[in-house]
């Protein structure tokens, strides 16, 4: 019997619709195992930091849980710490987390249901092996969320070359109260190089978001930035003001701060203590910079040795010969420290039972009390009991640890809040504008907490997926009813356009591929655009799963002084640079037009091959140009008899500083576009002009110039648009600081959208 065209093509498809259905499985499990995906940042080992080679201490545990585990097979994926953390929230959000990562922990995982909670897998053991502080650490909504692998602390760290040529003695068991701290700091203070002026200063630090090294000296007074529970805005309490005085005194009262600390990046502080031969003689740093100065030294000393054997002694660099001390002890007459968070890995969720307990199983091994002991090298703390002293028999750093062990016991962890990037943002700024002089510490943690309440009172809970499924299915059945209508109800319209499609059909074909490009890269997402304006949007829900909040976003927007201060700078950075760069192009092309066509187009490569550089290169550059203390600008100056300058660490000059930048880089694209526009103005009207009797610069301002208008009103609306979407720059240079002195609106966008996820 003769089969039937569905008939034979049924076996295909019930193959098709079998290999869909099992596709998933089959990525579960590789050749009868249980497949598990781990991803995770670089982990320094014995020699830095890791690597991709099998002898990393990190591949050694996977391979010897699969030995204990045969059933299962481990797919390891090493993340970047540039763009890992990207990488992992493009994963969820689409819908293909790895099954096991390391330091992944987010709030945003937690409210959408993402992770798998520990707390059934947490035995009596466990429990009594953490240290509680660590569980309490990720526990929301009475669950435990992530299993703790390792404390980050900070610390002081000291140069003792320079306490040695000032003859200061090092704290005691490296403890010292505050008035013998702020002794030794000024004794600290120097000018090196006799040329009247302090080029050594006694402490480096910063108050950057994120970077709360320094903020052990406010919680040393007793200050805390919220409640216990989380609800309420506590660092504007009177030892809380008391601490951030103690910081703002350290430059502006005893001067043995680095001058302008609210607006110094990590990065800065960091090189001006640790470039020898130094420019600080202390810096406030996490742990991982003891197991950095570690390393260092010690491949310094094997290419030392190598370079005095090859008989080249002008190679060898010195050691950096330091030590640690704990952070001075305050009014709380505790010795403490503090900790940005707690090392952690995550299960994301699983369909498969005993495949969730086996990626418990292995997060319960990396992080046991024996594997811990790896913790060393990054510098870090056991959070398990059992690991004891890390750092009894390590030789490297065992005496610096020993130090900062001291302050343990009186630990002060961030806040475990969902908001608390949002929150550490508000309060950063602030602080920098008081630690700039602009404000009190009293008047700056007003305005903190202003903002920060807003936050906490706007934050909301709870499950709005149904109501807004509804209102998607209200909207989609309005557009239905409308189309339905419209071929109902206007059929002379209807004959119309069919009649008009009939008669151009080859045209809309052809238009078609256009078509779908321009609302594939334009149309569609410009609609979008509009949808999330109404939403509360949140990437992990993507656009139709997140709520609807009609004008709220509108409101709060054009209420928030943030906005209108990047609206501002925003404005200030385009009405300056769009005119100068249309000025500076005008002027270029006006004196390269009249010369042969080979040096036009010489000089049209030379303005113009500098803007295919990368924008975050030449920011880089520009960034080292404007250094306080290495840059070029001011070693110029200086040449001179002249500053240093404050150029990006001073909210007076930083909007500026990146203008400036800007002035400098020739506008290329402006220079081709004049010089052609020059090409097509008539000769023959030059020539009657001129037989009229008019000059050169009378034919330019007459004639020359009024052509070129559309090629200026071009320019305009282009550098308009680029100047309101200015970011890379800034990031790099200043990160919207110092305060709120260079953001700008893509910034604000770019932080709300980090913060969300």
């Amino acid at each position: 019997m003769e089969l039937t065209g569905f008939s034979r093509r049924k076996p295909s498809l019930v193959f098709l619709l079998v290999f869909l259905a099992l596709a998933p499985a089959c990525r579960e499990r590789d050749d009868g195992r249980i497949l598990i995906d781990v991803w995770d940042f670089p982990r320094p080992g014995p020699h830095g930091m890791a690597s991709y080679a099998k002898d990393h201490w990190e591949f050694q545990l996977l391979d010897r849980f699969q030995e204990m585990h045969p059933e299962v097979k481990i797919r390891f994926t090493r993340l970047s710490w540039t763009k890992g953390e990207q990488k992992l929230d493009i994963s969820v959000m689409g819908n293909t987390p790895p099954d096991v990562a390391g330091s992944a922990m987010k709030f945003a995982y937690v409210e959408k249901g993402i992770l798998e909670p520990i707390d059934p897998y947490l035995t009596p053991e466990d429990r009594q092996d953490y240290y509680s502080a660590m569980l309490d650490a990720f526990t929301y909504k009475g669950h435990v969320w992530a299993w703790p692998w390792y404390a980050t602390v900070y610390t002081m760290v000291l140069n003792k070359d320079i306490f040695a040529e000032r003859s200061v003695e090092l704290p005691t068991n490296g403890i010292w109260t505050w008035e013998e701290f702020v002794e030794k700091m000024q004794r600290l203070t120097f000018d090196r190089d006799g040329d009247g002026k302090i080029d050594v200063y006694g402490v480096g630090f910063n108050v950057m978001p994120g970077n709360n090294e320094a903020w052990a000296i406010i919680y040393g007074e007793g200050g805390r930035s919220l409640s216990p529970d989380g609800k309420r805005f506590t660092f504007d309490s009177p030892e809380a003001i008391r601490g951030m005085q103690k910081l703002i005194d350290l430059e502006h009262k005893y001067h043995v701060a680095l001058p302008n600390t609210g607006g110094l990046t990590q990065d800065a502080t960091w090189n001006l203590f640790g470039t020898s031969p130094g420019k600080t003689a202390v810096t406030c740093q996490g742990t991982w910079s003891i197991s950095n100065l570690v390393n260092t030294n010690k491949k310094r000393s094997e290419n030392n040795t190598k370079w005095i054997a090859q008989g080249k002694p002008d190679m060898v660099r010195p050691l950096m010969n330091f030590a640690v001390a704990c952070f001075p002890v305050g009014s709380s007459g505790q010795l403490l420290t503090a900790s940005p968070g707690i090392g952690n890995w995550v299960v994301f969720k699983q369909k498969d039972p005993e495949k969730r307990r086996l990626c418990m199983e292995l997060a319960r091994f990396l992080t046991n009390g024996e594997n811990q002991e790896y913790c060393r090298y990054l510098g870090t703390f056991p959070t398990r009991r059992s690991a004891a002293d890390l750092y009894t028999d390590d030789p490297e750093r065992g005496d610096y640890m020993r130090i900062v062990q001291q302050a343990l016991p009186n630990m002060v962890i961030r806040p475990f809040h969902p908001l608390w990037q949002k929150i550490d943002e508000r309060i950063a700024r602030q602080l920098q504008l008081a630690m700039l002089g602009r404000k009190t510490a009293q008047e700056a943690m007003t305005v903190a907490k202003q903002e920060v309440e807003e936050l906490l009172a706007k934050s909301q809970t709870g499950d709005l997926g149904m109501a807004n499924r509804k209102v998607w299915a209200y909207l989609l059945g309005t557009i239905i009813a409308t189309l339905l209508a419209i071929a109902v109800f206007l059929p002379r319209a209807r004959r119309r356009f069919l009649g008009t499609v009939r008669k151009h059909i080859w045209a809309y074909t052809f238009l078609l591929p256009d078509f779908f490009v321009f609302s594939i890269f334009i149309a569609i997402p410009v609609v979008l655009a509009v949808v999330i304006a109404f939403k509360h949007f949140d990437p992990l829900a993507g656009i139709l799963g997140s709520p609807w909040a009609l004008l709220d976003n509108f409101k709060t927007t054009f209420t928030d002084k943030v906005f209108w201060i990047s609206m501002r700078n925003t404005f200030i950075y385009t009405v300056v640079m769009v005119p100068w760069g249309i000025l500076v192009a005008l002027f270029l092309a006006s004196l390269i037009y009249p010369l042969s066509m080979k040096a036009q187009t010489f000089f049209r490569s030379a303005y113009y091959l500098p803007g295919v550089a990368s924008a975050v290169v030449i920011a880089m550059v520009w960034k080292w140009i404007f250094d306080p203390t290495w840059g070029l600008f001011n070693y110029l100056f200086g040449l001179a008899g002249l500053g240093p300058f404050p150029w990006l660490s001073s909210p007076s000059t930083a909007l500026g500083s990146i203008m400036l930048s800007g002035m400098l880089a020739a506008p290329g694209g402006g220079v081709i576009l004049y010089l052609a526009a020059m090409g097509r103005v008539p000769k023959v009207l030059h020539e009657s002009a001129k037989i009229d009797g008019a000059s050169a610069i009378q034919r330019w301002w007459h004639i020359t110039l009024p052509l070129l208008k559309p090629v200026t009103l071009y320019l305009t609306v282009v550098g308009t648009i680029v100047g309101f979407q200015i970011f890379a720059k800034i990031f790099i240079m200043t990160n919207g600081g110092p305060g709120y002195a260079t953001n700008v609106l893509v910034l604000s966008i770019y932080r709300l959208y980090s913060s969300s996820i």
